[in-house]
Formats: structure tokens, C-alpha cells, sequence
């Protein structure tokens, strides 16, 4: 999509033993312009945006995805428990 984004996600493994790896397995870049304006038009601080596009970004990296409504249901569920878990129950 050539269009700007908030995170960014890669990996470079195909596995997720990482037991003997010895370098970069995944990253995760973050739009701090982003991060500020989307922090402001959910009403939460840049924190907690940031926080949120992590736990985002991590899921990605773990395999889900959001190119179909199933898809986004599924990784919605989880990217709910987990920011319940940490106390960002913060409504998108």
C-alpha cells in the first residue's frame, strides 16, 4: 500500500526456534508521527498508542493477519486479550 503506516512488521525466520540463532530475528518500526495523531484522535496518550502498535506489530510477527473480516476477527480477539491484560482497554 503506498500510502503511510503506523507499524511496521518483519521477520526472518521461518520457525520460531530461536535456540540457535545468533542475530535479528524480527523488528518492529513505528511511526512516531503516527503514533502522535492517531494517540489524538483516540482520545489516549502516546504511550498507550505506542503500546498498542507493538502488540499489533508482535502479532504480525507471530503470523496473524487482517485481510479478511475472519482474519481481522481473529487477531482482533487476541489484540484484545492482550491489551486487557495489560490494562489498555482502550476502544478503537
Amino acid at each position: 500500500i503506498d500510502m503511510p503506516t503506523d507499524v511496521l512488521s518483519f521477520h526472518y525466520v521461518d520457525d520460531y526456534n530461536f535456540s540457535e540463532v545468533d542475530s535479528i530475528v524480527w523488528e518492529i518500526v513505528l511511526s512516531e508521527a503516527k503514533i502522535i495523531s492517531q494517540a489524538e484522535q483516540h482520545l489516549h496518550t502516546p504511550r498507550e498508542e505506542c503500546e498498542i502498535l507493538i502488540i499489533h506489530g508482535l502479532l504480525h510477527i507471530l503470523g496473524f493477519d487482517h485481510e479478511t473480516d475472519t482474519d481481522f476477527e481473529a487477531m482482533w480477539e487476541h489484540e484484545s486479550k492482550i491489551r486487557e491484560t495489560m490494562g489498555l482497554n482502550l476502544e478503537r
